[in-house]
């Protein structure tokens, strides 16, 4: 299935549960108005590859936009061991800690 991207606004009540994870709703926009994403990243490297759910489904969508890719994460969750990556994963444009901003050059 391919992602569908929606306008969150932050407000939680927006939200409906879809399989296990919770997505926003609301009117589909083109992939072309997008400028950020916020991927979810359990585990990141220092170099931008970041690991998932294994599905494939965010490097599937975001490989067809341009917009900036963010994954939020804990600082124990940012690794400089490499851990596999395939030819399709997409690398992010930066990660986010609590204590540490990394914007990487991709």
């Amino acid at each position: 299935k391919s992602l569908e991207w929606v306008i969150w606004n932050g407000d939680s009540s927006t939200l409906e549960k879809n399989g296990k994870i919770l997505e926003p709703i609301g009117e589909a926009i083109a992939p072309d108005r997008i400028d950020i994403v916020i991927v979810p990243t359990l585990h990141a490297t220092r170099d931008g590859h970041r690991l998932g759910q294994g599905g494939g489904s965010y490097d599937r969508a975001l490989s067809q936009i341009s917009a900036w890719r963010i994954g939020l994460i804990y600082s124990g969750e940012l690794t400089i061991e490499p851990f596999p990556v395939e030819p399709h994963d997409m690398k992010l444009s930066a990660i986010a800690t609590p204590d540490l901003i990394v914007r990487f050059t991709n």
